[in-house]
């Protein structure tokens, strides 16, 4: 009895052990990077080859492969003593306020700044919603190194006023009587968190990561007919006996008996046309 109490209690041991080995960090890490993780790592790379002759604060637009058209990547340096006090105000749709925290600290980031374009609801598909305005991103690296490959993003937090996301009118409209636009802001792991807009085309987040303004597909209202596009209107029944009274009533007007109603002008007669 109490061997078979032991032998249940292993086995018991043995489950939780292989559970907990399938959830810990090590087991995370040994799965397949997603598409737009493997996009921000070739996006770094190609932001840092726009450094040829760094200066700190100048914005480089970076050269991307035909396969990224439609992808727009920029960077700038700066020192993270400068960006804490300062921020970095009109960084594209980005603005970066005072209070910035990078962890762990470097004396100078990289501030990498995207634009998916048409490829948005590639990277970053949404079931139930549309996009309304691109996926923007913004993700800091140490830039210690600007040769470097591969680089993981320094943890940065606004540790002040949020950092705000001002998409200046690149917004769809949607019809009226549909769902209001809502933020989407998507941690680096690609978890979406919604949120409601600060002002009209901004958005709001005191991470890095990306962000988009999208509508809740259900929910949008339906577009009206095109202009001059008139649906027939269906008889009643009641207006179909009064036609057929006043069909009746031309052909004795014509001289004719109902029976001749196959003749011409009394069969137009019956159905009101004459």
């Amino acid at each position: 009895m109490g061997f078979s109490i032991l032998a249940c209690l292993l086995r018991l041991l043995l489950v939780l052990i292989a559970a907990a080995a399938a959830t810990s960090p090590a087991a995370a890490q040994s799965r397949p990077p997603s598409p737009a993780r493997i996009l921000d790592a070739a996006l770094q790379d190609y932001a840092y080859r726009a450094f040829a002759r760094p200066r700190t604060g100048i914005v480089y637009n970076a050269t991307l492969p035909g396969n990224l058209t439609g992808i727009a990547v920029s960077a700038v340096r700066l020192r993270s003593g400068s960006l804490r006090r300062k921020g970095f105000a009109g960084y594209f749709q980005f603005g970066v306020p005072t209070g910035v925290v990078v962890q762990p600290y470097v004396e100078r980031v990289v501030l990498v700044y995207h634009d998916l374009g048409n490829w948005s609801d590639y990277y970053y598909p949404l079931t139930g919603y549309t996009y309304l305005a691109p996926v923007l991103g913004l993700l800091v690296y140490d830039a210690a190194n600007l040769s470097a490959v591969g680089l993981q993003e320094l943890n940065v937090v606004a540790s002040g006023g949020p950092i705000s996301v001002n998409f200046g009118g690149n917004v769809r409209t949607v019809p009226a009587g549909s769902a209001a636009p809502r933020c989407v802001v998507f941690d680096l792991d690609g978890m979406p968190q919604f949120r409601d807009l600060e002002a009209t085309d901004v958005c709001s987040t005191y991470r890095q990561g990306h962000v988009s303004i999208v509508v809740n597909s259900s929910e949008i209202a339906p577009s009206p007919p095109p202009p001059g596009a008139i649906a027939p209107s269906i008889p009643t029944p009641e207006e179909i006996r009064r036609r057929k009274l006043k069909g009746v009533e031309n052909c004795r007007q014509c001289g004719w008996g109902c029976h001749s109603i196959g003749a011409p002008g009394c069969a137009s007669a019956v159905f009101g046309e004459v």
